[in-house]
């Protein structure tokens, strides 16, 4: 049996900004903060803009972070020269940091075929979730808010830590809310948006996927344990 929904006119919920419109889409370029200031910068926050340069390039495609990335990790290894020129003991860091350079290397040739396509996806997503969220508003139905925003917190959870349990909570999340959605008697004007965006949401979704297993989980997880242990290692360092 299918719900019945108490349909809000159609002409209220397009005056309400359920009808998506073009936004001001966020830069999909995160500029090199090393590179522009004029401030000298540790290791520790050269290695902060390094981590969140690769998230730009996993979650959003952004081409133009591989080289401000690869810059950024190149001036870490400037500092530990001089380091080590003082005396200072850097050799595990060094090594540390040498497999993560490499196994950036690694994700972006991996993630090049699906760059383009992360970009599109994830610039349909920042223009059109505001309406979309609002649609669900309009609607007033708890468990498809609430389903929308465990779908976005799973997808996080995914991208983080890739896994073949949290690739099928995903999935499984995504289908009970489109068959929520069905259920709904929506007019083909209000319920086609909706799916489009969950079509585009559940595409980059794959192709994140696609890319992950092409590079292979296992390199995910060690990346991720270079990147913390790194991090530990700068924060030993003393002050230049």
């Amino acid at each position: 049996m299918k719900k019945l929904l108490l349909l809000l006119p159609v002409g209220l919920l397009a005056a309400t900004g359920f009808f998506w419109m073009a936004l001001n889409p966020a830069s999909s370029t995160t500029k090199n903060v090393a590179a522009q200031s004029h401030t000298p910068r540790t290791s520790a926050e050269l290695f902060s803009d390094s981590e969140r340069l690769l998230r730009q390039i996993v979650r959003h495609g952004d081409e133009q972070s591989i080289q401000p990335l690869e810059m950024s990790l190149d001036q870490i290894s400037i500092e530990l020269d001089t380091r080590k020129k003082q005396g200072i003991s850097v050799d595990k860091i060094e090594t540390l940091l040498a497999d993560y350079k490499k196994q950036s290397v690694q994700l972006n040739q991996k993630f090049a075929p699906y760059m383009k396509t992360l970009r599109q996806k994830s610039l349909f997503q920042q223009q059109h979730e505001h309406s979309f969220i609002a649609s669900l508003e309009q609607i007033g139905l708890y468990e498809l808010k609430t389903g929308y925003d465990d779908l976005e917190k799973l997808r996080t959870a995914y991208i983080k830590e890739p896994s073949e349990q949290s690739y099928a909570a995903y999935a499984t999340k995504e289908k009970e809310i489109r068959q929520i959605i069905s259920e709904l008697y929506l007019d083909s004007v209000i319920e086609t948006p909706l799916f489009t965006y969950l079509d585009n949401h559940k595409a980059y979704f794959d192709t994140v996927s696609k890319a992950y297993n092409d590079l292979g989980y296992q390199h995910i997880y060690q990346l991720r344990q270079n990147g913390y242990a790194i991090k530990m290692e700068l924060q030993l360092l003393p002050t230049l």
